[in-house]
């Protein structure tokens, strides 16, 4: 059953794997081949968590080389990436500023390199050439702060998310796969919740197009402008990204 489960994995019969691992599983105590192969199969089959459990299960039984969960990494990227892409459409267009040309995640400690684009602090490697403009990378900054805050504040599920697995990623390197999983597990959780709660906003009525919205109004007196009022406006989108106070003429209507 074993036999047919890998010939069924080659061929890229994903399912059809899935469901001979499951029958071996049944039939005989689990050995590491047959928990890796199992956790592989549901990996590209997209069943990442129960993916997650699986691997977990082959750290118990024996060691399991990084090179082992390239089905898991290149699975968890493509879940990621396909995440950020629904949260980009629900969030339009604004939101592709803050994503990783690299890994098309959000942006966790990100760092402007000499082009002038940013990245992900663990994904920008230095010499090699920068995916959206093609000039090679020379230097990178120190994390910028403002930006990290943005981040936090407008996607703070994708934000945790995207810090969850680059958390992974280090400690996969580091040979600490048993904590890894727990990361990549939870960056999945939380991506699962990103875009439910995404959906939700979405489906729920919007009083106001897209655009700029009075929040706070106050008059005060002042001798510019011939001696009229001043209305200092706060606006922000109805997106809840502020954009800051501007000064009106009183007898301007700027509602």
């Amino acid at each position: 059953m074993t036999e047919l489960a890998k010939e069924a994995f080659a061929s890229r019969n994903y399912r059809l794997a899935v469901e001979m691992y499951e029958r071996s599983l049944k039939q005989q105590a689990p050995s590491f081949e047959v928990l890796v192969g199992y956790g592989d199969s549901l990996a590209k089959c997209g069943r990442i968590r129960e993916s997650i459990g699986v691997y977990s299960k082959c750290l118990a039984v024996g060691s399991v080389a990084p090179e082992r969960l390239k089905h898991l990494a290149n699975a968890l990227l493509d879940e990621l990436s396909g995440a950020a892409t629904t949260t980009i459409n629900f969030r339009r267009k604004i939101e592709t500023s803050f994503a990783c040309p690299l890994c098309e995640g959000t942006l966790c400690q990100p760092v402007t390199s000499n082009c002038g684009h940013t990245y992900c602090k663990n994904c920008v490697e230095p010499g090699k050439s920068c995916r959206v403009c093609g000039q090679k990378i020379v230097t990178v900054s120190e994390t910028n702060v403002l930006v990290q805050r943005l981040v936090e504040k407008w996607w703070p599920r994708e934000a945790e998310a995207s810090r969850a697995r680059h958390e992974g990623d280090i400690l996969m390197k580091e040979g600490h796969l048993g904590q890894a999983l727990e990361r990549y597990n939870l960056a999945v959780h939380l991506v699962g919740k990103a875009v439910a709660a995404n959906s939700k906003e979405r489906q729920g009525p919007r009083t106001q197009p897209f655009g700029v919205q009075v929040i706070r109004k106050q008059s005060k007196q002042t001798q510019l402008c011939q001696g009229h009022g001043i209305k200092t406006v706060w606006i922000q989108c109805t997106d809840t990204m502020e954009i800051g106070a501007r000064e009106f003429c009183d007898r301007d209507d700027v509602l």
